[in-house]
Formats: structure tokens, sequence, C-alpha cells
């Protein structure tokens, strides 16, 4: 408390990591498997300053401050695929961030009556990156321009397809 005010702070913070490998096909073979790390961080701040409890008029101000990212990498093996064969890979990046400003007013203008009035105001900005990789000899940006050839993809970086380059797909 400050003199009559109320002061709140409230601190989140989580970090979740993974790996998930799996056989997808269930055969002694490497038909499909894949390998994923995920990684995701999330922060968040929030302090209120309210009045107290007694008067006719009681409020709430506070603010709001978040950041999360999210980051994925998967890695699948086909190679031993009597059709397809390669090995290939996805990679991202999500990051969110997040900033509000909110208040309430309750006027307590007769014994049984209130009168409640609030808002909140927020901005959000999210940014993503990801690609498709070559993991392998080459054979996946091999398939990946065959299927844009047939019609199937459109690759809006072709220039970067080699082994170990970021293709993004739409």
């Amino acid at each position: 408390r400050i003199g009559e005010l109320t002061f709140t702070s409230v601190t989140g913070y989580d970090r979740f990591e993974r790996t998930l490998n799996l056989d997808w096909d269930g055969t002694p073979a490497r038909l499909l498997g894949v390998t994923a790390e995920t990684e995701i961080e999330s922060l968040s701040q929030e302090f209120r300053l309210a009045s107290g409890d007694e008067s006719a008029l009681n409020w709430l101000l506070g603010a709001y401050l978040s950041t999360d990212t999210v980051e994925d990498v998967s890695h699948y093996d086909d190679s031993e695929s009597p059709t397809v064969g390669f090995t290939f890979g996805s990679e991202s990046r999500q990051e969110t961030d997040s900033a509000a400003l909110f208040g309430h007013a309750s006027w307590k203008f007769a014994e049984q009556f209130r009168l409640n009035l609030g808002g909140r105001f927020t901005s959000e900005s999210r940014a993503m990156e990801n690609c498709t990789v070559d993991t392998g000899d080459g054979t996946a940006a091999t398939a990946l321009l065959t299927f844009q050839a047939l019609g199937m993809l459109t690759l809006t970086n072709p220039e970067a397809l080699e082994p170990g380059g970021c293709i993004h797909l739409e």
C-alpha cells in the first residue's frame, strides 16, 4: 500500500523446451523419421494502482507488457524411401510483443446503484521467419523445383535451392 492506494506488480516467466523423435512409418527402414526441437520463452509484467475501497468513487489504472518467442527446428529423413528418398528440414521463429494500458472506475451514486466504466488499449506486433532447408545432398531442392514446375507450389527464392539453403514456400 502507498497511503490509501494499492500498488500491485505481477511478473510471469515461462520457458519450455522439447526434443521429439518420431518414426512415422513404423518400419525398420528410414521412410519418414522426424526430429523436432521446440523452444518457447514467455515474459510478462503487469503494474496496477487502485484507489481505496471505501469511497463512492473507486478506480484502477494499469499497464501490461509481454514478449514471447517460439523457435522450432524440424528434420525429416526420408532417405531410404524407394519413391522420394531425400532429407529436408524446416526452421521457424516467431516473436510477439504486446503492450497495454487499462483503467476502470466505479461510482456509487446511490445506495443501490453504481456506474461502471472501463477501457483497455492494446498494441501488439508479431514477426515470423520460416523456411524449408535441404539438409542432404540437394535432392530435396531438386524435388521442390520439380513441384514448382508442375505448378504444385511457388518458391519465392529459388536461387537458395542448395544443400543448407533456406527456401521460402508459398
